[in-house]
């Protein structure tokens, strides 16, 4: 379906949408959750690592006091 559409030298009569026209077709759209997706996973291991440390200094804290 593709073809040469998305680089903007689709065959004559065919259709573009705006989005395809401006190189922002589909694929921009999977770049784009792609990226949310790492973001995500990024967030979540910065979270277990901050947790981690909690726990670290929580222990530490207790052995301080005792």
């Amino acid at each position: 379906m593709w073809g040469l559409a998305h680089l903007g030298q689709a065959p004559p009569g065919c259709k573009l949408s705006r989005a395809e026209r401006q190189s922002n077709g589909p694929h921009r759209n999977l770049d784009r959750q792609g990226a949310a997706d790492q973001k995500a996973e990024l967030v979540r291991m910065m979270r277990e690592k901050a947790r981690a440390a909690e726990g670290v200094g929580q222990a530490g804290d207790d052995t301080a006091q005792s």
